[in-house]
C-alpha cells in the first residue's frame, strides 16, 4: 500500500506566492520511502476539469522529503486542486505513483491582484492546435493534387508545332566557378513535423542544414523470460604440502633470468616442482636461516611445462624470519625456490627445511543456466595462523535471567566484519561488538549489537555506506534461506536511522536518518567524529 501525506499543516496559500515550500512524505508498506539516484520525481496536478500540469519535485533529508515549489504553480487560479507523486526509475523505465487511491489536496486562495476565472486543461488546447494543423494540412494536399492534374491536363492538351531551323552557334561562355557543397547543422525536431532542407552558405559554395523530424516512440516490447540467480554449492580448497625440503639436497648457487644454474657459496636453490595456473603458491621459510645485517634476496621462478623460463617473482629487503612469501602461478608448469643465505655451506634440506604450499585458486561456476543461474562457489582455506598468547581473564559478570527455551551459540565477535580504518573507531569495549545465533521453535535467528564509535557520524546521514558484513559462518550455513528483517532503526548522536540489509551481497548498510518522530518534531542530521553508535538488530534466517 503507497500513501502520501502533506507535511505542513497549512493546506492553503495565495494565488502567485513563489516562495513557499510544500513538503511531502510517502510511505510503501508502512514504511518510509526514499529516492535513489536512479530515481527522479514529478507532481502531477488536476482539477475538476482534468489535468493541468507536471512539476519537478525536490528532494531533501537522504531523499524521504519531497518538496513542491509554489512558483511552479504560477498561472493557477484559486480553487481546490489534487495531486499525486510520481517516482520515475531511469533504469528499469518504470513508475511507482503515490497514492494508491486518491489524491492529496490544496487550495489556492484569492490576493488582493486576482483576476477570477476558470483554469482551462492545457491538454483541451494541445488537441485543438492538433486537429487545426492537421487540416491545414489536409487542404494543402488537397490543392496540390488539384493543381498537378490541372497543368497535366494542360500538357496533354498542347501540340507539338514543327520544327525550326537552327540558329548559330553561339559564342563560348567564361569558365563557371567551381561549386562545393558541405553540410552544415543537423537539427532534430518535433515528432510529426516537416522534413526540411536549407541553404545557409550560397550558390557556389553551399552549406546544407537538415531539420530531420524525431521518431514516434514505438509500442511498448513483450516481458522479457524471467531470470532467477540462487546460490548453489560453496565449498573450499584444503591446502597441501607441494614441496619439502626434507631429505633433499639444495643446489649451492642461484637461477638466473635464463634459467641458468650459477654456482655459488652465498645462494641456495631448491629442485623443480610442478605448480598449477592460476592456483596460489606459499613459500614458508624457517626461523633458523642465517641473520644477515643487510638485504636479504627471496625469489619464485616460474617455468612451462617443458622447464623454459617464464618469468620471476622477487622480494629484496630486511626479511624477518620465519617468513612467508605468497605468489600465484602463471601456468600450468614448474618451478624453484633461490634464497641468498651469505654462506651456504653448512646449509641441508633438513637443518634449514623450506616448505612450499598450494592453496588453490577462488573458482566461481554456474551449475544453471543462462536463465536460471546457480552460482557454486570454491575458497580456498587459508593456513593455520600461530596461536596467540592467552589474554587477561576479566571479571565475571552478574547472573543474567533466565530467557526462554532455545539454542545459543554464544555471543561471537563481529569486529572482523566491520571497517575500522574507515567507518568505525574504537569499540565502547570488546564484548559490545558482538552477534550470535539462537533457536526458538525451529526459527533461527541472527542476533547484532553493536556500541561504537563512528569516525565521521554524517556517514549515518548518507545511503549506502556498509555499517558490517554478515559474519562468514553464518552466511555458509544459512546463505540459501530466506533472510528476514524485523527492525531497521538504530541510533547515532541520539538520532533515530536508517539501515538495509542488502540479501545478494550479505551486506548491512546505511540508508539516512529519520528527520521526523511522530509525524511532527525534526531533528538534526548526526555530525561529527567519533560520535556514539548504538545498533541492536535481529534477522530470521
Amino acid at each position: 500500500m503507497k500513501k502520501l501525506n502533506l507535511l505542513d499543516q497549512s493546506t492553503s496559500f495565495k494565488v502567485n506566492d513563489t516562495g513557499t515550500i510544500i513538503p511531502f512524505n510517502a510511505f510503501e508498506d508502512n514504511q518510509p520511502f526514499g529516492i535513489t539516484e536512479n530515481e527522479t520525481s514529478v507532481f502531477r496536478i488536476k482539477n475538476d476539469m482534468g489535468f493541468l500540469k507536471a512539476v519537478n519535485a525536490t528532494s531533501a533529508t537522504g531523499g524521504y522529503i519531497f518538496q513542491l515549489n509554489t512558483k511552479d504553480l504560477v498561472g493557477l487560479v484559486p480553487g481546490t486542486y489534487e495531486i499525486e507523486l510520481v517516482v520515475i526509475n531511469g533504469e528499469t523505465n518504470t513508475e511507482l505513483i503515490f497514492p494508491d487511491t486518491g489524491f492529496c489536496s490544496f487550495n489556492i486562495t484569492t490576493s488582493a491582484l486576482t483576476v477570477t476565472g476558470t483554469q482551462i486543461p492545457t491538454m483541451s488546447l494541445d488537441s485543438f492546435k492538433q486537429q487545426l494543423e492537421q487540416y491545414v494540412q489536409i487542404q494543402a494536399d488537397t490543392k496540390a493534387q488539384q493543381i498537378k492534374s490541372d497543368f497535366d491536363t494542360y500538357v496533354e492538351s498542347v501540340k507539338q508545332g514543327p520544327e525550326g531551323k537552327q540558329g548559330p552557334e553561339g559564342a563560348p561562355g567564361n569558365d563557371g566557378k567551381a561549386a562545393t557543397v558541405i553540410v552544415g547543422k543537423t537539427t532534430t525536431v518535433g515528432a510529426g513535423e516537416q522534413a526540411s532542407v536549407t541553404n545557409s552558405g550560397t550558390d557556389s559554395a553551399a552549406i546544407l542544414d537538415f531539420n530531420l523530424p524525431r521518431g514516434e516512440q514505438g509500442p511498448k516490447g513483450d516481458a522479457g523470460q524471467s531470470t532467477t540467480l540462487s546460490l548453489g554449492n560453496t565449498t573450499t580448497f584444503s591446502p597441501y604440502v607441494c614441496f619439502d625440503s626434507a631429505g633433499k639436497d639444495y643446489f649451492k648457487g642461484w637461477v638466473s633470468n635464463s634459467a641458468t644454474e650459477n654456482a655459488g657459496s652465498s645462494d641456495i636453490t631448491t629442485d623443480y616442482f610442478q605448480v598449477y595456473a592460476n592456483d596460489i603458491y606459499t613459500v614458508s621459510l624457517p626461523a633458523t636461516l642465517p641473520t644477515l645485517a643487510d638485504s636479504r634476496k627471496l625469489r619464485i621462478c616460474w617455468f612451462d611445462s617443458n622447464k623454459n623460463f617464464i618469468k620471476q617473482d622477487e622480494i629484496i629487503g630486511l626479511l624477518t624470519y620465519p617468513y612467508n612469501f605468497t605468489k600465484t602461478a602463471p601456468k600450468d608448469g614448474f618451478a624453484r625456490v633461490c634464497v641468498w643465505v651469505g654462506d651456504n655451506s653448512n646449509i641441508t634440506g633438513d637443518n634449514q627445511h623450506i616448505i612450499v604450499t598450494n592453496s588453490g585458486h577462488p573458482l566461481l561456476d554456474n551449475s544453471g543456466n543462462s536463465n536460471d543461474a546457480v552460482f557454486d562457489f570454491r575458497f580456498s582455506a587459508g593456513l593455520p595462523g600461530l596461536q596467540g598468547p592467552q589474554g587477561i581473564q576479566g571479571e565475571q559478570g552478574p547472573q543474567g535471567t533466565i530467557g526462554d527455551y532455545g539454542v545459543f551459540t554464544g555471543w561471537l565477535d563481529l569486529t572482523p566484519y566491520m571497517d575500522f580504518d574507515n567507518v568505525w573507531n574504537t569499540p565502547d569495549s570488546s564484548t559490545y561488538c558482538r552477534y550470535a545465533v539462537t533457536s526458538f521453535n525451529s526459527q533461527n535467528i541472527l542476533w547484532v549489537r553493536i556500541h561504537a564509535h563512528l569516525r565521521d557520524a554524517s556517514v549515518a546521514a548518507k545511503y549506502g555506506t556498509t555499517l558490517f558484513t554478515i559474519p562468514q559462518d553464518v552466511r555458509n550455513q544459512y546463505g540459501n534461506g530466506e533472510w528476514t528483517q524485523f527492525n531497521t532503526i538504530y541510533e547515532t548522536c541520539g538520532v533515530p536511522c536508517l539501515y538495509n540489509l542488502n540479501k545478494s551481497k550479505g551486506i548491512v548498510t546505511t540508508q539516512g536518518y529519520l528527520p521526523m518522530i511522530n509525524g511532527s518534531n525534526t531533528s538534526s542530521a548526526p555530525s561529527g567524529t567519533n560520535k556514539d553508535c548504538n545498533l541492536y538488530a535481529w534477522f530470521i534466517l
